[in-house]
C-alpha cells in the first residue's frame, strides 16, 4: 500500500489523505484435487483475482472533523450456483465484480488536557446498496448505518 499526504497551504490545517490498495493474487490455484475434479477447473473457488480499495479522508483541525469516502471493488470470482431455480443450479460459474463505497465523518466534541479526547462518529456502509455478496446468493450486509461516541486516551 502507498501513502500520501496532502497539507494545502491555501486552508491552514487542511490535510487530505489519498488511499490506495491493490491485492492481486498471482496463483489462484486450488490444491485440493477433489475439489478439483468436482469443480472441473483448478481456479480456487469464491476468491477474487484482484481487490483495489481506494479513497480519500480530509481532516480539518480547526473545526476538529474528520471525513472520508471509500471504496473497495474486486474481480470476478468462481462461485457454486445453488439457486434451484437456474439453469445453471449445481455448478460452478463466475459471478461478476462488484464495489462498495463508504462514508465516514468524525467531528471532536471535547479534548481533555492530556486525558483524551470524545469525539462523535458516523459511518454508511454500501451507501448505493449494491450487491455485495460473499459468494453466488450469499449477501453481505446492504446499505447500513452507525453513529457512536469515541473515547480516545
Amino acid at each position: 500500500a502507498a501513502s500520501l499526504e496532502l497539507r494545502p497551504e491555501a486552508v491552514k490545517g487542511l490535510v487530505i489523505r489519498p488511499r490506495l490498495s491493490l491485492t492481486w493474487l498471482t496463483e489462484r490455484e486450488n490444491g485440493d484435487a477433489a475439489q478439483v475434479a468436482m469443480i472441473g477447473d483448478t481456479t480456487l473457488p469464491n476468491t477474487p483475482e484482484y481487490s483495489l480499495g481506494y479513497g480519500v479522508d480530509f481532516g480539518y483541525e480547526a473545526w476538529g472533523i474528520n471525513a472520508g469516502v471509500n471504496a473497495v471493488t474486486s474481480s470476478d470470482i468462481l462461485t457454486s450456483d445453488w439457486r434451484l431455480d437456474s439453469p445453471t443450479s449445481g455448478r460452478y460459474i463466475e459471478a461478476g465484480s462488484g464495489t462498495v463505497v463508504n462514508i465516514s465523518l468524525d467531528k471532536k466534541l471535547y479534548a481533555f488536557a492530556e486525558r483524551g479526547k470524545i469525539s462523535l462518529r458516523f459511518e454508511a456502509n454500501n451507501i448505493f446498496d449494491g450487491d455485495n455478496e460473499s459468494y453466488l446468493d450469499y449477501p453481505r450486509p446492504g446499505r447500513n448505518f452507525y453513529a457512536g461516541l469515541r473515547y480516545e486516551f
